[in-house]
């Protein structure tokens, strides 16, 4: 493989990772703004506190996790595991 033909593959990587984080940082937003809506639904809203914690929370699999509880528990239990999750 030559020089050009390096140089582009790695151009062509370093914006596929770029397109993929994106992608990913928005699903994550869009599992916090559901989460919102949710916790709005069911328990009639969040402190800000929460919302703040719940935004810089940055793992697909843990808002997913959150969002399954803000269905199903208690709002405390809710806001205790979104607490747990912020990272450090």
């Amino acid at each position: 493989m030559d020089l050009r033909s390096r140089i582009e593959a790695s151009y062509k990587r370093i914006a596929q990772e770029a397109y993929d984080e994106g992608i990913a940082q928005g699903i994550v937003i869009g599992r916090a703004d559901s989460i919102k809506d949710i916790m709005v639904l069911r328990f009639g809203g969040m402190p800000d506190e929460s919302l703040a914690a719940l935004r810089e929370i940055k793992d697909l699999a843990v808002m997913r996790s959150i969002q399954n509880a803000a269905l199903t528990r208690e709002k405390d239990e809710v806001l205790n595991l979104i607490s747990q999750s912020r990272p450090a």
